[in-house]
């Protein structure tokens, strides 16, 4: 049951050859056997202060994997639908239009990404997230890196006390013009929660990208995750947002 569970967990994980652990910063170049990667990914995490049960739980599974057999299975079905992303198609603002409002009790997110560095196989960037919480506007400050060329390579770290382990974009759309950025980017963890979706535009979204990307988080069992968690997904109503400059309307939550 255990290992049936930690299956459906990791059903969408790329594999990471082409990348090499020196002192626990991946190098291109060689392959990385699937459980150093998940160490690696556990190692990202900032271990919470307070108790945190996706921390607790995200370690309790990562470190039950057991075999290279299995953790490379799950390797192998994670990063499906995703290739090596340009990095700098992923910068600039971005509109959350899905995620857990159990786990991000916020409205009206908004977020920023600026590359700071690149080369041929890594990058590293700043990100910011500006959003409301209550009566008050709540900023995030956190970084981002990519540390090779596969899929499986970019680490988001929003800064937010919620997101003690980093994001991993899974699905990102197709490239918008004259910008060359991407219309939008499925982003989560190896527990598929919390998961967020982030576009460019909501209004281009719900016309042209929400059935496919409510369709791939429902076919790949991210609206309601197989987790102890029990934090599922919701399509946000993002249209009373002012997201260019204040933060006025609440967010609510789409039908």
């Amino acid at each position: 049951m255990k290992f049936h569970a930690i299956l459906l967990l990791f059903t969408w994980v790329c594999n990471v050859e082409a990348v090499k652990f020196y002192g626990g910063i991946p190098v291109p170049g060689r392959r990385v056997p699937a459980l150093r990667y998940f160490e690696y990914y556990l190692d990202s995490c900032s271990k919470p202060n307070d108790k945190n049960n996706a921390f607790d739980e995200l370690n309790m599974l990562l470190r039950r994997l057991g075999t290279e057999e299995i953790a490379e299975k799950t390797l192998n079905n994670m990063y499906f639908a995703v290739d090596d992303i340009d990095i700098k198609q992923l910068m600039g603002r971005w509109l959350t239009v899905v995620d857990s409002p159990f786990v991000h009790k916020q409205y009206c997110a908004v977020n920023y990404y600026k590359l700071n560095e690149e080369s041929k196989y890594t990058a590293n960037f700043v990100t910011q997230q500006t959003s409301r919480n209550s009566e008050q506007v709540v900023t995030y400050e956190g970084f981002g890196n990519k540390v090779g060329p596969d899929p499986g390579s970019v680490f988001i770290h929003t800064g937010n006390p919620a997101d003690p382990c980093p994001f991993i974009p899974v699905k990102v759309g197709p490239v918008n013009k004259p910008y060359n950025q991407f219309e939008y980017v499925i982003m989560t963890t190896p527990l598929k929660t919390p998961t967020v979706v982030l576009a460019r535009d909501a209004t281009v979204f719900k016309k042209k990208y929400r059935p496919e990307v409510e369709d791939y988080l429902t076919r790949f069992n991210y609206m309601n995750p197989v987790s102890l968690l029990n934090q599922p997904l919701h399509f946000l109503n993002v249209s009373n947002c002012n997201t260019y400059q204040h933060f006025d309307y609440d967010l609510g939550l789409d039908d």
